[in-house]
């Protein structure tokens, strides 16, 4: 399905609105899942149990089997460039790691996925053990998830004007300023602290957007250089290393909260800060640093404008 995606269109700008309304599908995905499994279960088998989650599950599939079906039957492939040979899949996923344009974007990548996991494992933590406002933490959880939705279609236009590349930089610098904030502030107020995960989560949508919207052009840059196409390979290896950076945030979380010692009852408020937003601000530096070496260039800018993407030397 990601494979297929970068295969619609080869225009950047289509690739933008087709990751944007990918993650749009997604949110409300999650929101319809969230809110209307009990209910609608419980309409369609009249009980509470087990059986109303079989039913919503089966309303679920009847609606979304055949529409996965009809997809699969009607997908086309843009005119996008036959490959200059085959390769086995052992010789394609050594070629990916080849690919510069794909391995700056997954560094990046990984270092954003391990710093939003941080941020979004301490939301609660933070709520509760610092400003004891467990109720607040799961309201900031919503806020979150609702602005999320809302953001995607504002850095869909801002890419439109710069360029997806220049959309990481904007989100980068936006997690910057406002983790130094939180570290560096006194923010203690919880509608303060809110205001501030809100505004962070605008941002990481952008960052999220700009990966997705920037992958087909990974993909391009690579069958440049070795004649080979490979988005099955490319996509496998983006979803593995986004598993793997949420493990690690989840690592450095726990390390970061024992080093500052804000596991202890005494920790006060500024070491809860440090701990959760110092990895934090650490990752999302080096996850614009490591852009700067990024080959791609000006990507979703404008309309029917040429792949930016020069052939490698190699």
């Amino acid at each position: 399905y990601l494979a297929m995606s970068a295969r619609i269109s080869t225009d950047n700008a289509d690739r933008a609105l087709i990751a944007a309304g990918r993650m749009l599908a997604g949110t409300l995905a999650a929101v319809v899942v969230a809110l209307g499994t009990l209910p609608l279960g419980q309409q369609l088998s009249g009980s509470e149990g087990p059986d109303a989650y079989a039913g919503a599950a089966l309303l679920f599939a009847l609606i979304g089997g055949p529409l996965l079906v009809g997809v699969g039957l009607t997908y086309r492939d843009a005119a996008i460039p036959a490959s200059t040979e085959r390769r086995s899949v052992s010789r394609a996923m050594i070629l990916t790691w080849r690919n510069r344009a794909f391995v700056t974007l997954a560094l990046a990548m990984v270092a954003m996925v391990a710093a939003v996991t941080m941020l979004d494992k301490s939301v609660l933590y933070y709520f509760k053990y610092v400003l004891v406002d467990p109720s607040g933490g799961q309201l900031t959880l919503g806020a979150m998830m609702a602005v999320g939705g809302l953001a995607v279609p504002v850095w869909l236009v801002i890419s439109r004007a710069t360029g997806v590349r220049a959309v990481w930089f904007l989100a980068v610098t936006a997690c910057l300023a406002g983790l130094a904030m939180f570290v560096f502030g006194d923010v203690r107020r919880p509608g303060a602290v809110q205001t501030f995960l809100v505004a962070v989560q605008a941002a990481v949508v952008g960052l999220h957007f700009s990966v997705w919207a920037l992958l087909p052009g990974a993909i391009d840059y690579g069958h440049r250089g070795s004649g080979v196409r490979v988005e099955a390979v490319l996509y496998g290896y983006t979803a593995l290393l986004q598993r793997l950076a949420i493990g690690l945030g989840t690592v450095l979380l726990g390390v970061s909260l024992g080093g500052h010692g804000a596991h202890l009852p005494a920790a006060d408020d500024a070491a809860y800060r440090l701990a959760i937003a110092g990895v934090p601000l650490a990752l999302f530096g080096f996850a614009g640093l490591v852009m700067l070496f990024s080959p791609l260039r000006g990507e979703g800018k404008a309309r029917d404008a040429p792949l930016a993407v020069p052939m490698p030397a190699d």
